[in-house]
Protein backbone atom coordinates (compact mmCIF):
# COMPACT_ATOMS: atom_id res chain seq x y z
CA UNK A 1 0.00 0.00 0.00
CA UNK A 2 2.83 2.41 0.86
CA UNK A 3 4.52 1.65 -2.47
CA UNK A 4 1.27 2.37 -4.31
CA UNK A 5 0.82 5.65 -2.44
CA UNK A 6 4.41 6.69 -3.23
CA UNK A 7 3.89 5.87 -6.91
CA UNK A 8 0.72 7.94 -7.01
CA UNK A 9 2.54 10.82 -5.31
CA UNK A 10 5.37 10.71 -7.84
CA UNK A 11 2.88 10.58 -10.71
CA UNK A 12 1.00 13.57 -9.27
CA UNK A 13 4.22 15.56 -8.98
CA UNK A 14 5.17 14.78 -12.57
CA UNK A 15 1.76 15.77 -13.88
CA UNK A 16 1.72 18.91 -11.71
CA UNK A 17 5.15 20.01 -12.89
CA UNK A 18 4.23 19.36 -16.52
CA UNK A 19 1.05 21.39 -16.10
CA UNK A 20 2.96 24.20 -14.45
CA UNK A 21 5.53 24.24 -17.21
CA UNK A 22 2.81 24.39 -19.87
CA UNK A 23 0.93 27.09 -18.00
CA UNK A 24 4.15 29.04 -17.50
CA UNK A 25 4.54 29.29 -21.24
CA UNK A 26 0.90 29.86 -22.23
CA UNK A 27 -0.86 31.30 -19.17
CA UNK A 28 1.78 32.58 -16.74
CA UNK A 29 -0.75 34.46 -14.62
CA UNK A 30 -2.72 31.28 -14.09
CA UNK A 31 0.47 29.38 -13.26
CA UNK A 32 1.21 31.88 -10.49
CA UNK A 33 -1.98 30.73 -8.79
CA UNK A 34 -0.31 27.42 -7.94
CA UNK A 35 1.43 27.57 -4.58
CA UNK A 36 4.28 27.99 -4.57
CA UNK A 37 4.49 29.72 -7.96
CA UNK A 38 7.33 28.44 -10.12
CA UNK A 39 10.20 30.65 -11.22
CA UNK A 40 9.30 30.03 -14.86
CA UNK A 41 5.73 31.24 -14.35
CA UNK A 42 6.90 34.32 -12.48
CA UNK A 43 9.40 35.28 -15.18
CA UNK A 44 6.92 34.56 -17.97
CA UNK A 45 4.30 36.75 -16.31
CA UNK A 46 6.87 39.53 -16.03
CA UNK A 47 7.66 39.27 -19.74
CA UNK A 48 3.97 39.26 -20.63
CA UNK A 49 3.60 42.56 -18.78
CA UNK A 50 6.58 43.96 -20.69
CA UNK A 51 4.97 42.93 -23.97
CA UNK A 52 1.61 44.39 -22.98
CA UNK A 53 3.17 47.73 -22.03
CA UNK A 54 5.16 48.14 -25.25
CA UNK A 55 8.52 47.22 -23.73
CA UNK A 56 8.30 49.02 -20.37
CA UNK A 57 9.45 47.04 -17.33
CA UNK A 58 6.89 48.12 -14.74
CA UNK A 59 7.24 47.59 -10.96
CA UNK A 60 5.16 44.41 -11.00
CA UNK A 61 7.35 42.89 -13.74
CA UNK A 62 10.44 43.76 -11.69
CA UNK A 63 8.98 42.09 -8.62
CA UNK A 64 8.12 39.00 -10.66
CA UNK A 65 11.72 38.77 -11.91
CA UNK A 66 13.17 39.29 -8.42
CA UNK A 67 10.90 36.60 -6.95
CA UNK A 68 11.80 34.22 -9.75
CA UNK A 69 15.50 34.69 -9.02
CA UNK A 70 14.93 34.08 -5.29
CA UNK A 71 13.36 30.76 -6.19
CA UNK A 72 15.90 29.92 -8.92
CA UNK A 73 19.00 32.15 -8.91
CA UNK A 74 20.10 30.98 -12.37
CA UNK A 75 16.74 31.31 -14.16
CA UNK A 76 17.77 32.68 -17.57
CA UNK A 77 14.46 34.38 -18.37
CA UNK A 78 14.45 36.21 -15.03
CA UNK A 79 18.08 37.26 -15.46
CA UNK A 80 17.21 38.74 -18.85
CA UNK A 81 14.19 40.53 -17.40
CA UNK A 82 16.32 42.07 -14.65
CA UNK A 83 18.85 42.97 -17.35
CA UNK A 84 16.17 44.72 -19.37
CA UNK A 85 15.15 46.70 -16.29
CA UNK A 86 18.78 47.72 -15.74
CA UNK A 87 18.99 48.81 -19.37
CA UNK A 88 15.85 50.91 -18.99
CA UNK A 89 17.42 52.57 -15.93
CA UNK A 90 20.57 53.42 -17.88
CA UNK A 91 22.80 50.88 -16.10
CA UNK A 92 24.10 49.43 -19.36
CA UNK A 93 27.22 47.74 -18.00
CA UNK A 94 25.15 45.88 -15.44
CA UNK A 95 22.52 45.11 -18.05
CA UNK A 96 25.12 43.58 -20.34
CA UNK A 97 26.51 41.37 -17.58
CA UNK A 98 23.00 40.14 -16.76
CA UNK A 99 22.16 39.50 -20.43
CA UNK A 100 25.42 37.62 -20.93
CA UNK A 101 24.64 35.51 -17.86
CA UNK A 102 21.16 34.79 -19.23
CA UNK A 103 22.61 33.88 -22.64
CA UNK A 104 25.18 31.57 -21.11
CA UNK A 105 22.50 29.89 -19.04
CA UNK A 106 20.12 29.51 -22.00
CA UNK A 107 21.79 30.06 -25.41
CA UNK A 108 18.37 29.89 -27.11
CA UNK A 109 16.82 32.76 -25.16
CA UNK A 110 15.81 35.35 -27.80
CA UNK A 111 15.52 38.27 -25.35
CA UNK A 112 19.17 38.01 -24.34
CA UNK A 113 20.48 37.35 -27.84
CA UNK A 114 18.64 40.25 -29.45
CA UNK A 115 19.45 42.68 -26.66
CA UNK A 116 23.15 41.86 -26.94
CA UNK A 117 23.04 42.14 -30.73
CA UNK A 118 21.43 45.57 -30.54
CA UNK A 119 23.58 46.84 -27.65
CA UNK A 120 26.90 45.70 -29.12
CA UNK A 121 26.13 47.20 -32.50
CA UNK A 122 25.07 50.52 -30.96
CA UNK A 123 28.09 50.68 -28.66
CA UNK A 124 30.56 49.94 -31.46
CA UNK A 125 31.60 46.48 -30.30
CA UNK A 126 30.96 45.13 -33.79
CA UNK A 127 32.85 41.87 -33.37
CA UNK A 128 30.70 40.93 -30.36
CA UNK A 129 27.54 42.03 -32.17
CA UNK A 130 28.37 39.96 -35.24
CA UNK A 131 28.83 36.92 -33.02
CA UNK A 132 25.14 37.25 -32.13
CA UNK A 133 23.97 37.35 -35.75
CA UNK A 134 23.97 33.58 -36.29
CA UNK A 135 22.06 32.69 -33.11
CA UNK A 136 19.59 35.51 -33.71
CA UNK A 137 18.88 34.27 -37.24
CA UNK A 138 18.33 30.73 -36.02
CA UNK A 139 16.00 31.84 -33.23
CA UNK A 140 13.91 34.20 -35.38
CA UNK A 141 14.37 33.42 -39.12
CA UNK A 142 11.80 36.06 -40.03
CA UNK A 143 14.15 38.82 -38.90
CA UNK A 144 16.78 37.90 -41.51
CA UNK A 145 16.24 40.87 -43.82
CA UNK A 146 16.59 43.40 -41.01
CA UNK A 147 19.69 41.73 -39.59
CA UNK A 148 21.36 41.47 -43.01
CA UNK A 149 20.66 45.17 -43.62
CA UNK A 150 22.23 45.93 -40.24
CA UNK A 151 25.38 44.01 -41.19
CA UNK A 152 25.45 45.78 -44.57
CA UNK A 153 25.35 49.13 -42.82
CA UNK A 154 28.61 48.34 -41.03
CA UNK A 155 30.48 48.38 -44.34
CA UNK A 156 30.13 52.16 -44.37
CA UNK A 157 32.40 52.44 -41.31
CA UNK A 158 36.08 51.43 -41.45
CA UNK A 159 36.00 49.59 -38.12
CA UNK A 160 32.66 48.03 -39.00
CA UNK A 161 33.94 46.86 -42.39
CA UNK A 162 36.96 45.25 -40.70
CA UNK A 163 34.71 43.41 -38.28
CA UNK A 164 32.41 42.17 -41.06
CA UNK A 165 35.39 41.03 -43.13
CA UNK A 166 36.85 39.13 -40.17
CA UNK A 167 33.51 37.47 -39.38
CA UNK A 168 32.78 36.42 -42.97
CA UNK A 169 36.28 35.01 -43.29
CA UNK A 170 35.21 32.49 -40.64
CA UNK A 171 32.54 31.20 -43.08
CA UNK A 172 29.48 31.57 -40.82
CA UNK A 173 26.41 29.75 -42.12
CA UNK A 174 24.77 33.07 -43.06
CA UNK A 175 27.67 34.38 -45.21
CA UNK A 176 26.25 33.41 -48.61
CA UNK A 177 22.74 34.52 -47.67
CA UNK A 178 24.16 37.92 -46.75
CA UNK A 179 25.63 38.38 -50.24
CA UNK A 180 22.53 36.94 -51.91
CA UNK A 181 20.05 39.24 -50.16
CA UNK A 182 22.14 42.41 -50.32
CA UNK A 183 23.81 42.33 -53.76
CA UNK A 184 20.92 43.79 -55.76
CA UNK A 185 19.93 46.46 -53.26
CA UNK A 186 20.59 50.01 -54.54
CA UNK A 187 24.14 51.15 -53.92
CA UNK A 188 25.34 47.82 -52.53
CA UNK A 189 27.10 46.28 -55.53
CA UNK A 190 30.41 48.13 -55.32
CA UNK A 191 30.92 47.78 -51.53
CA UNK A 192 30.10 44.07 -51.77
CA UNK A 193 32.47 43.63 -54.70
CA UNK A 194 35.23 45.22 -52.62
CA UNK A 195 34.33 42.99 -49.67
CA UNK A 196 34.23 39.80 -51.76
CA UNK A 197 37.62 40.64 -53.28
CA UNK A 198 39.14 40.88 -49.79
CA UNK A 199 37.77 37.50 -48.63
CA UNK A 200 38.97 33.98 -49.29
CA UNK A 201 36.45 31.95 -51.30
CA UNK A 202 33.63 30.39 -49.31
CA UNK A 203 34.61 26.98 -47.96
CA UNK A 204 31.68 25.31 -49.74
CA UNK A 205 32.17 25.50 -53.56
CA UNK A 206 28.43 25.81 -54.37
CA UNK A 207 28.18 28.74 -51.97
CA UNK A 208 31.28 30.31 -53.50
CA UNK A 209 29.63 30.05 -56.91
CA UNK A 210 26.46 31.74 -55.61
CA UNK A 211 28.44 34.58 -54.05
CA UNK A 212 30.40 35.24 -57.22
CA UNK A 213 27.28 35.00 -59.37
CA UNK A 214 25.16 37.49 -57.44
CA UNK A 215 27.88 40.00 -56.55
CA UNK A 216 29.56 40.07 -59.96
CA UNK A 217 26.24 40.27 -61.80
CA UNK A 218 25.09 43.15 -59.60
CA UNK A 219 28.40 44.92 -60.14
CA UNK A 220 28.43 44.62 -63.93
CA UNK A 221 24.77 45.62 -64.21
CA UNK A 222 25.52 48.52 -61.89
CA UNK A 223 28.26 49.86 -64.14
CA UNK A 224 31.46 48.14 -62.94
CA UNK A 225 31.88 45.28 -65.44
CA UNK A 226 35.67 45.60 -65.68
CA UNK A 227 36.10 45.32 -61.90
CA UNK A 228 33.73 42.35 -61.81
CA UNK A 229 35.56 40.63 -64.65
CA UNK A 230 38.97 41.10 -63.01
CA UNK A 231 37.74 39.43 -59.82
CA UNK A 232 36.23 36.59 -61.84
CA UNK A 233 39.53 36.08 -63.69
CA UNK A 234 41.45 35.98 -60.42
CA UNK A 235 39.27 33.06 -59.27
CA UNK A 236 39.00 31.20 -62.58
CA UNK A 237 42.25 29.46 -63.60
CA UNK A 238 42.88 29.55 -67.35
CA UNK A 239 39.97 31.86 -68.14
CA UNK A 240 42.34 34.60 -69.28
CA UNK A 241 43.08 32.60 -72.44
CA UNK A 242 39.61 33.51 -73.73
CA UNK A 243 39.18 37.15 -74.87
CA UNK A 244 36.72 38.95 -72.59
CA UNK A 245 34.53 39.87 -75.60
CA UNK A 246 34.28 36.25 -76.84
CA UNK A 247 31.81 33.61 -75.64
CA UNK A 248 33.26 31.54 -72.82
CA UNK A 249 32.89 27.78 -73.35
CA UNK A 250 31.24 28.12 -76.79
CA UNK A 251 30.97 24.34 -77.30
CA UNK A 252 29.66 23.57 -73.79
CA UNK A 253 32.53 21.40 -72.63
CA UNK A 254 32.04 22.38 -69.01
CA UNK A 255 34.99 24.74 -68.61
CA UNK A 256 35.87 25.83 -65.09
CA UNK A 257 34.31 29.07 -63.90
CA UNK A 258 31.14 30.37 -62.29
CA UNK A 259 28.46 32.64 -63.77
CA UNK A 260 27.98 35.40 -64.74
CA UNK A 261 30.97 35.22 -67.13
CA UNK A 262 30.35 31.52 -67.69
CA UNK A 263 27.05 29.85 -68.54
CA UNK A 264 24.23 29.89 -65.98
CA UNK A 265 21.88 27.01 -66.80
CA UNK A 266 18.23 26.58 -65.83
CA UNK A 267 17.09 23.44 -64.03
CA UNK A 268 13.47 23.24 -62.85
CA UNK A 269 10.22 21.38 -63.50
CA UNK A 270 9.36 23.42 -66.60
CA UNK A 271 12.75 23.86 -68.27
CA UNK A 272 16.18 22.28 -68.36
CA UNK A 273 19.57 23.13 -69.83
CA UNK A 274 22.44 20.66 -69.49
CA UNK A 275 25.78 20.11 -71.19
CA UNK A 276 26.02 16.80 -73.06
CA UNK A 277 28.61 14.82 -74.98
CA UNK A 278 27.63 14.74 -78.68
CA UNK A 279 29.99 12.32 -80.47
CA UNK A 280 28.26 12.87 -83.84
CA UNK A 281 29.12 16.59 -83.84
CA UNK A 282 32.50 18.11 -84.75
CA UNK A 283 32.45 20.08 -81.49
CA UNK A 284 31.95 16.86 -79.51
CA UNK A 285 29.62 18.57 -77.06
CA UNK A 286 26.32 20.47 -77.06
CA UNK A 287 23.88 22.19 -74.76
CA UNK A 288 20.67 20.14 -74.46
CA UNK A 289 17.63 22.38 -73.98
CA UNK A 290 14.14 21.18 -73.11
CA UNK A 291 10.98 22.99 -72.05
CA UNK A 292 7.23 22.75 -72.26
CA UNK A 293 5.94 24.01 -75.57
CA UNK A 294 3.44 26.40 -74.00
CA UNK A 295 5.99 28.24 -71.82
CA UNK A 296 8.70 30.82 -72.57
CA UNK A 297 11.48 30.14 -70.04
CA UNK A 298 15.00 31.47 -69.73
CA UNK A 299 17.21 28.46 -70.47
CA UNK A 300 20.81 29.68 -70.39
CA UNK A 301 22.65 32.99 -70.06
CA UNK A 302 26.13 34.49 -69.93
CA UNK A 303 27.64 37.99 -69.63
CA UNK A 304 30.69 39.20 -71.56
CA UNK A 305 32.54 42.48 -71.85
CA UNK A 306 32.12 44.58 -74.99
CA UNK A 307 33.76 47.41 -76.92
CA UNK A 308 31.87 49.67 -79.29
CA UNK A 309 31.60 48.23 -82.78
CA UNK A 310 29.79 45.82 -85.06
CA UNK A 311 29.49 42.21 -83.87
CA UNK A 312 28.54 38.89 -85.41
CA UNK A 313 26.78 36.28 -83.30
CA UNK A 314 26.44 32.73 -84.58
CA UNK A 315 25.62 29.20 -83.46
CA UNK A 316 24.50 25.80 -84.67
CA UNK A 317 21.29 24.11 -83.54
CA UNK A 318 19.09 21.08 -84.14
CA UNK A 319 15.70 19.88 -82.93
CA UNK A 320 15.63 16.60 -81.06
CA UNK A 321 11.88 16.33 -80.43
CA UNK A 322 8.71 18.41 -80.42
CA UNK A 323 7.22 20.32 -83.32
CA UNK A 324 5.90 23.38 -81.51
CA UNK A 325 8.07 26.08 -79.99
CA UNK A 326 11.21 27.89 -81.05
CA UNK A 327 14.39 29.20 -79.49
CA UNK A 328 15.38 32.86 -79.31
CA UNK A 329 18.89 34.13 -78.68
CA UNK A 330 18.61 37.52 -77.03
CA UNK A 331 21.53 39.95 -77.03
CA UNK A 332 21.12 42.91 -74.73
CA UNK A 333 23.26 45.58 -73.13
CA UNK A 334 23.89 44.53 -69.53
CA UNK A 335 23.54 48.08 -68.23
CA UNK A 336 19.99 49.24 -68.62
CA UNK A 337 18.91 45.91 -70.16
CA UNK A 338 18.70 47.53 -73.61
CA UNK A 339 17.89 45.13 -76.49
CA UNK A 340 20.49 44.93 -79.26
CA UNK A 341 19.43 41.91 -81.33
CA UNK A 342 17.19 38.83 -81.32
CA UNK A 343 17.99 35.70 -83.30
CA UNK A 344 15.01 33.39 -83.81
CA UNK A 345 15.98 29.74 -84.13
CA UNK A 346 13.50 27.18 -85.51
CA UNK A 347 15.79 24.23 -86.11
CA UNK A 348 15.21 21.10 -88.15
CA UNK A 349 16.29 17.65 -87.05
CA UNK A 350 19.65 18.13 -88.77
CA UNK A 351 22.20 20.59 -87.45
CA UNK A 352 21.88 24.05 -89.03
CA UNK A 353 23.80 27.32 -88.77
CA UNK A 354 22.24 30.60 -87.56
CA UNK A 355 23.75 34.06 -87.26
CA UNK A 356 22.99 37.74 -86.90
CA UNK A 357 24.89 41.02 -86.81
CA UNK A 358 24.36 43.96 -84.48
CA UNK A 359 25.99 47.17 -83.28
CA UNK A 360 27.21 47.79 -79.74
CA UNK A 361 27.25 51.48 -78.74
CA UNK A 362 30.04 53.04 -76.68
CA UNK A 363 27.60 53.34 -73.76
CA UNK A 364 27.37 49.52 -73.50
CA UNK A 365 30.41 48.04 -71.71
CA UNK A 366 28.98 44.53 -71.28
CA UNK A 367 26.60 42.17 -73.08
CA UNK A 368 23.96 39.80 -71.79
CA UNK A 369 23.54 36.71 -73.99
CA UNK A 370 20.47 34.61 -73.21
CA UNK A 371 18.64 31.68 -74.76
CA UNK A 372 14.90 31.79 -74.21
CA UNK A 373 12.30 29.23 -75.25
CA UNK A 374 9.41 30.65 -77.27
CA UNK A 375 5.99 29.21 -76.61
CA UNK A 376 4.36 27.30 -79.42
CA UNK A 377 0.72 26.77 -80.24
CA UNK A 378 0.63 23.16 -79.06
CA UNK A 379 1.43 21.57 -75.68
CA UNK A 380 4.19 19.06 -75.22
CA UNK A 381 7.89 19.11 -74.55
CA UNK A 382 10.44 20.69 -76.88
CA UNK A 383 14.02 19.42 -77.02
CA UNK A 384 16.87 21.09 -78.91
CA UNK A 385 20.66 21.11 -78.94
CA UNK A 386 22.95 24.04 -79.62
CA UNK A 387 26.72 24.29 -79.97
CA UNK A 388 29.38 26.43 -81.61
CA UNK A 389 28.14 29.67 -80.04
CA UNK A 390 30.50 32.47 -81.10
CA UNK A 391 30.58 36.24 -80.70
CA UNK A 392 33.12 38.36 -82.55
CA UNK A 393 33.68 42.05 -83.20
CA UNK A 394 34.12 42.45 -86.95
CA UNK A 395 34.35 46.20 -87.51
CA UNK A 396 33.77 49.55 -85.88
CA UNK A 397 30.20 50.76 -85.59
CA UNK A 398 29.39 53.58 -87.98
Amino acid sequence: MIAIMMSLLVMWLVVRNAALELLSEREPTAAIGFLPAGSGALAADGWSRVAASGGRVDPVARRRAAEALRREPVNASALALIGLAASADGRLDQARLLMEAARDRDPRLPAARYWLLDHDMRSGDYAAGLNEVGPALRLRPGTGDAIMALVMGLLGRPDGARAVRAKLAENPFWRTEFFRTQAYQPGHAQPLLTLLRSLPPASDPPNDAIEQHVVLTAALIGGSPDDAYRLWLSRTPGAGQVPPQAIYDPDFRGLVGTPPFNWALTQNDDASAAMRIAPDLPEGHALALSYRGTTSPLLAEQYRLADAGHYRFQLRARRISGESGQLIAQLRCATGDRPLANLKIDPRTTMGAYQTGFDVPASCPALHIAFVGEAGDRPGSVEMQITGVHLARVQDSK
